[in-house]
């Protein structure tokens, strides 16, 4: 009941109000739920209205009797997230968590994290992942990402934490060329990649004809002897692809064109009168092949036994200057639309495992530069082409370059996108890893897209959630051109 001084209080704050719902809850007393709840239950709202608390009991009444109205089944097998009756009953997790449910253990969103954790997945990755304000990414908030497994043999960051600020991206190549490590040769060394990759048959390359290190060649060592290997292994019946492997930017490159139809129709061995008759065509820059001169096989053999003489250029990394020469024969790749013309090829850019750039590489009569997009396929401005056709297998070479470039922090894998020069006119387009690179001299079209890529390589080191681990991936046996003591590694 109430007091006499509080309803005092009531009847002059709100008198016609008030008297007007004494009177109806007194007339209606029988009809009316109030009946079952004592005056201390009844609450007067500012505007005089009575409003009756209920009890727990009384509101699962209720939303019994709203579930019925509604004629909702929870048992149908189904799924219902557009209906829920009342906040104790709302659907807050699916229904197949309720099965990691053990024991009355582990309820609504514990069931839920625990499921996720169980497929690898950490909680918040099912909502959003990038979700800047103010430049901070409000996604990574109690977040816990493992931390990158870098190898330790491209590891820089006692270079980083010096200067990290006043860096640029010739600062960071220019770290990259001078470190004296002899395990970053063999990401160079066209021998050792093309016959791990033949062994890993995981990612796809031109059929290899002949792979060999200089001093694999011959016993002794003389150029006229190696000349000799290198001319009975250059193919006669078909064209090739023959390259030194201690070289970059194409030097000493042959593209050579042999129509095995022509040849297969010529007069017994005369393979040099064939090669005359047929107007060979080749290149030795990754050019338009012509037959504008003659194509003579012992003039191809002295070029490639001359480059095995000679060292890498001197803007070259260590690790490329220290890579054994040898020399490559390989299938003959070719433009889809006009086989006289050498593949698209595409350069990779990858930053601590993640694709950020590809520069598309056309050829015509000169190799020139056709742009470089980021990982999602949009061009990067300023350069001569803004979008990329539909034919160009762009998230497939993505996957390539990523897969090749698992724990490190820098890298660049160059493919080729063509078809092999003799097959169907009808043949699909191919995608084969050329090469890799860990000290790029790229022209870049756009300045700015070198200076990006620097900030997110810095960037991986500055935040730091990285882990140096022994790399596993190079063969134990594996040496460079000459063991040297090493100095001590320097900034340029």
């Amino acid at each position: 009941m109430l007091s006499p001084v509080l309803l005092f209080i009531v009847v002059v704050a709100f008198p016609r109000q008030f008297l007007a719902s004494v009177i109806d809850i007194k007339e209606n007393e029988e009809n009316s739920p109030i009946h079952r709840h004592s005056l201390s239950n009844v609450v007067i709202n500012a505007s005089g209205q009575v409003i009756v608390e209920e009890s727990e009991e009384q509101q699962h009444h209720q939303d019994q009797q709203r579930a019925e109205d509604y004629d909702y089944d929870y048992d149908d097998g189904k799924h219902h997230y557009s209906e829920f009756i009342g906040l104790n009953d709302f659907p807050y997790y699916p229904e197949e968590f309720e099965e990691d449910v053990k024991d009355g253990d582990e309820w609504g969103m514990l069931a839920v994290s625990n499921t996720m954790k169980q497929s690898g997945l950490e909680v918040g990755h099912f909502i959003i992942d990038d979700f800047v304000v103010g430049g901070v990414n409000l996604a990574e908030y109690q977040m816990n990402h493992s931390p990158f497994q870098l190898y330790n043999d491209f590891d820089i960051g006692s270079y980083i934490m010096k200067e990290a600020s006043r860096l640029n991206w010739k600062d960071l190549i220019s770290i990259r060329n001078g470190l004296q490590r002899p395990s970053l040769s063999w990401y160079v060394d066209k021998v050792a990649r093309k016959r791990w990759m033949a062994e890993q048959k995981v990612y796809p390359q031109p059929q290899i004809y002949f792979v060999q290190y200089k001093e694999e060649l011959t016993e002794t060592g003389n150029k006229e002897d190696e000349w000799d290997v290198i001319l009975a292994n250059l193919p006669t019946e078909h064209g090739f692809c023959a390259k030194p492997t201690h070289m970059s930017m194409t030097m000493g490159n042959w593209l050579v064109d042999i129509d095995p139809n022509l040849v297969r129709s010529g007069r017994g061995n005369d393979r040099e009168k064939q090669f005359e008759e047929q107007k060979v065509k080749f290149t030795q820059r990754a050019q338009r092949l012509k037959s504008d001169e003659y194509y003579d096989p012992k003039e191809c053999a002295d070029s490639l036994a001359e480059g095995l003489q000679r060292e890498a250029s001197g803007i070259e990394s260590w690790a490329l200057k220290n890579v054994r020469p040898g020399v490559v024969i390989e299938e003959l790749f070719s433009h889809h639309d006009d086989r006289s013309l050498p593949p698209h090829e595409f350069c990779m850019f990858v930053i601590w495992g993640k694709v950020y750039v590809g520069q598309w590489n056309e050829v015509g009569d000169d190799r020139y530069l056709a742009g470089f997009f980021y990982r999602d396929g949009y061009s990067a401005p300023g350069c001569p082409i803004s979008e990329l056709p539909e034919w160009v297998p762009w998230q497939d070479l993505v996957d390539i370059a990523e897969g090749l470039s698992q724990h490190k922090d820098m890298f660049r894998v160059d493919m080729f996108v063509g078809v092999p020069r003799y097959s169907q006119d009808s043949a699909k387009l191919r995608i084969v890893v050329s090469e890799s690179e860990v000290h790029p001299t790229t022209m870049f079209c756009n300045p700015f897209i070198a200076e990006e890529m620097a900030r997110l390589w810095i960037a991986g080191y500055n935040i730091g959630n990285y882990k140096l681990i022994p790399n596993d991936e190079i063969p134990p046996d594996y040496v460079i051109k000459k063991q040297l003591p090493l100095a001590t590694e320097l900034i340029k």
